[in-house]
């Protein structure tokens, strides 16, 4: 009996977020991290962000796509009880400018609905057939989608280009989303459409330095429901709820290891959503083959790894331990 009433309480919480609070948790299931390269290295995915998953991190990193990429990625959350898909098809189409769309959805079933208790404390205490049998009268669910429609660009600036011997290539790219969010709760539906910004700096520290052992450094900065994202539900009163703005930026710093055969990132990203969070993230990618990885945000771990097969076949897996259950994730993408 205490694991079911566990189980349903857990539920509630789950769908307390968009429906009970939603004037400061509305849209809470978007900072769910999207992919398994991002989730492994802790989310901290601002400043790279050029797959995929980049719409959901930072809108920019298309502008640095060098292939068309598909990939989809399905979880159970908390025991089973919440289930996460994703779908994203990004495409480069020439001299820096790259275009993507994506869909995410979050759903919880099988809520149970439970009517009114009879009496009081005490009349239930006195006549057990005031108390409740357990059973619910019925059950609905809590469904939440957003699909993002994303353009980039990325330009390479001479940044010093009027001082003799000095001009250093940046890489300036600039995207943006045009957002639109669904959600369902029992025979309710909110709808909203938002707009999302971000801008990635790139350069290479061998050139900056002259330093030829020297990495690639990037600074990214993004800006989610740039004003709030409003949700308007069909209910009678036409209740209104917003997702706050959400400001994220980071750095990241990527080294080659040439006795390793491979790459070494480090990352590094705030969120400014409610409390600050800051997360961390690093990977060892060896012959752009076999990564490994791990990351740390706010109070939890990540681990990851990913292998990508014939044909740019790439298989990513995440494990993050959370308060309330352990997370499994494992996407799938194709690179063509």
């Amino acid at each position: 009996m205490i694991l079911r009433l566990s189980r349903v309480a857990l539920i509630l919480i789950l769908s307390f977020p968009t429906a009970a609070a939603g004037g400061r948790y509305a849209g809470d299931f978007l900072d769910i991290e999207i992919g398994g390269r991002a989730l492994g290295m802790g989310g901290a995915y601002v400043s790279l962000s050029d797959d995929c998953s980049g719409p959901f991190f930072n809108p920019a990193g298309l502008g640095r796509l060098t292939d068309r990429e598909l990939s989809l990625m399905h979880s159970w959350l908390y025991m089973g009880m919440a289930s996460h898909d994703f779908f994203g098809f990004v495409i480069p189409l020439g001299e820096g400018t790259g275009v993507g769309l994506s869909v995410v959805r979050l759903g919880v079933e099988d809520i149970p609905i439970f009517g009114d208790l009879e009496g009081t404390p005490e009349e239930r205490r006195q006549d057990p057939g005031l108390r409740p049998d357990g059973d619910p009268l019925g059950y609905f669910g809590d469904s939440e989608y957003a699909g993002c429609l994303t353009l980039a660009r990325a330009i390479i600036h001479e940044f010093g280009e009027d001082v003799e011997y000095i001009a250093v290539p940046l890489t300036v790219s600039v995207g943006g989303n045009l957002k639109y969010v669904h959600q369902s709760l029992m025979d309710k539906t909110g709808t909203g459409i938002g707009v999302d910004f971000g801008l990635i700096l790139g350069i290479e520290l061998a050139d900056l330095l002259a330093k030829p052992f020297l990495g690639g450094l990037s600074a990214g900065l993004s800006v989610f429901d740039i004003g709030g994202t409003g949700i308007t539900w069909d209910t009678s009163t036409k209740r209104a709820d917003e997702i706050p703005s959400n400001l994220r930026y980071g750095l990241s710093y990527i080294q080659r290891v040439p006795p390793l055969r491979g790459d070494l990132t480090f990352s590094f990203q705030v969120d400014s959503k409610y409390e600050r969070k800051v997360s961390f993230g690093g990977e060892y990618s060896l012959l752009d083959r076999i990564a490994v990885r791990a990351g740390y945000t706010g109070d939890d771990l990540t681990l990851g790894a990913g292998v990508t097969g014939p044909y740019n076949f790439d298989l990513d897996y995440a494990f993050m331990n959370h308060m309330l259950d352990n997370t499994h994730r494992v996407c799938l993408g194709i690179r063509f």
